[in-house]
Formats: C-alpha cells, sequence, structure tokens
C-alpha cells in the first residue's frame, strides 16, 4: 500500500496532499539524472583523478623539454652561422667554388633540424671539394722542386750561378744555364721533387748524367755524376738519393751541375729551393750568380 505524500501550504497553513503521476516522476528521474551528470563533469574539472595527474605532469616536463630542445636549436642555429664565416674564409683562400643552398623559414622544431641536417650536408659537401684540392695541390707541390740536391753539410760552395761566365775549357765567355755546387767526390746527390727519370746515362759534355720529369713542363738534370743509382723509367720521390758526385765529362774538378727547366726553357735554380735555405743563404747565392767567375764547366 502507499502512503500518501503531503507537502506544507504555508499560505493556508495546513498540509495540502500531493498527486504523483507516471509523468511527474519521470520528469523528476531526468532531472535529477541532468543534475547528476553535470555535478559529476563539473567536479571532473575541478579535480583530477591520480592519472589524469600524471599525465598532466608529464605533459609539461615534455612542454619544458621541447622548450629547452628549442633554445638548443637556437644555439646550434649561431655557432654554425659563426662556422660558416670562417667557412667563407677558407674557402676563398683556397679558391674552392661553393654551390648555393636554399634555407627554408623553420615554424616548427622538427623543421629547425631538418634545417641543421641541411647545412651540415651542405658543408660536407664544401670540405670534400677543399680537401680534395688539398691532396691534388699537396701532389703538386711534392711534384715541384723546392731544395738543394747537395746537403748544406755537405757543400762546400757554389762555384758559378745561372749567368754569363767564361768557360774553364774554351775559355770564352758563355751563359751558363744552371747552378755549380762544389763538393766531395761521392757526396749524395738527392731529387729535388717527386717525378720519374727520362735519362740515365753518360750524356755529352755532362759526363754521368740524370734528367728527371716532375710534370707541368718542369724537369730537372743532374752533370758530373760519379756514379748514378737509379734507372730510366724509375720513380723518385724528394730527398731520395740519386746518385752521386762526381767529376765526369767536361769538367775540370768534383761538382754538381744543377739545371730547371719549364716548359722546355731553362731557368734559374736559385728560385727552387724554398724549402732549405735561409734569408741569407739566398742573398749569398745571389752575389755569386752576380759575380762574374771561371765555372767548372
Amino acid at each position: 500500500m502507499k502512503l500518501p505524500i503531503y507537502r506544507f501550504d504555508k499560505g493556508n497553513m495546513k498540509y495540502e496532499k500531493i498527486s504523483l503521476t507516471r509523468k511527474k516522476i519521470m520528469i523528476f528521474f531526468i532531472v535529477q539524472v541532468v543534475f547528476s551528470v553535470g555535478l559529476i563533469f563539473g567536479l571532473s574539472h575541478l579535480f583530477n583523478t591520480p592519472k589524469e595527474s600524471q599525465l598532466k605532469k608529464e605533459n609539461e616536463i615534455l612542454q619544458y623539454n621541447l622548450h629547452i630542445l628549442d633554445k638548443k636549436i637556437e644555439g646550434i642555429y649561431y655557432f654554425i652561422e659563426i662556422l660558416e664565416k670562417k667557412d667563407s674564409a677558407i674557402i676563398s683562400a683556397f679558391g674552392v667554388e661553393s654551390d648555393s643552398v636554399v634555407i627554408p623559414t623553420p615554424e616548427t622544431i622538427d623543421d629547425k633540424l631538418d634545417n641543421i641536417i641541411i647545412i651540415l650536408q651542405y658543408t660536407e659537401r664544401k670540405f670534400n671539394r677543399i680537401l680534395e684540392d688539398i691532396i691534388s695541390n699537396d701532389i703538386k707541390l711534392r711534384h715541384y722542386p723546392a731544395i738543394r740536391p747537395i746537403s748544406s753539410k755537405d757543400l762546400i760552395y757554389i762555384s758559378s750561378g745561372f749567368s754569363m761566365r767564361v768557360h774553364p775549357i774554351y775559355k770564352v765567355k758563355k751563359f751558363h744555364y744552371g747552378m755549380d755546387f762544389v763538393a766531395k767526390e761521392g757526396t749524395p746527390v738527392y731529387a729535388t721533387a717527386d717525378g720519374k727519370v727520362t735519362m740515365a746515362q753518360n750524356y755529352l759534355s755532362y759526363g754521368n748524367f740524370i734528367k728527371i720529369d716532375h710534370g707541368d713542363g718542369i724537369t730537372t738534370s743532374y752533370g758530373h755524376l760519379n756514379s748514378i743509382g737509379i734507372k730510366r723509367g724509375q720513380e723518385v720521390v724528394r730527398g731520395q738519393i740519386i746518385g752521386t758526385l762526381g767529376n765526369t765529362g767536361i769538367s775540370t774538378g768534383p761538382h754538381l751541375h744543377y739545371e730547371v727547366y719549364l716548359r722546355n726553357r731553362p731557368v734559374n735554380p736559385i728560385n727552387f729551393f724554398s724549402q732549405d735555405i735561409t734569408a741569407e743563404e739566398y742573398e749569398m747565392m745571389l752575389r755569386v750568380q752576380n759575380t762574374l767567375r771561371v765555372s767548372m764547366d
């Protein structure tokens, strides 16, 4: 049996009976459900669950780390800019032509990282070209005459340079197309640069004679040798002993006659001793060259 429901009417000061219909009950129930759902939803925004709190904390950490990463990337950009300026100076010094590279404006961290990769790849290409040039130049330098054919400790004096002088046998003025290095017979004679031997034999007035082709139109010749220590066609390197100083051919005493040719024209050997003479020694050689003396060949 259902108990009646009453409500107190303050105006009439008496209780009135409330009649409940199915419709009123449904409306009341729906209102309660909506209110409860709204209350739960509101409280969920005010108070996070442990899992939500953990996720929120992790998200904040990620945001902070991304911010730090972004700042570090900006620092990398700054140092890359400094290196780029230094690279330009180095590349200019080596005369290397560099291609251009387009760097898009970054909008995200991923874009910035992609740009760094582009810049590093571009820099690698530039330095690969520089390395190729260095290797190529090193080969050229090793094939360029740059030392004296006689060691300074063995050299007694230079009797004649690249100049007009009186021939020791014919007693007439004749241009001397080389330099005469006087030392004891048997003194080692060195190749002044890397190259290939094109002659190693007794040759005319030079006596025992060696000729080396260094490439790029440069050749060196070594005359009046006592002995020849290499063969035609052999590859030699700078500083290698190729023979010994002697007095063969038309010669008035033990010495080495040394010549340098550039594109089949004789040039002054004094300009090809850059690696092992001092300024004082260079001036001394110039004085000898400019003094009219009787040479030894």
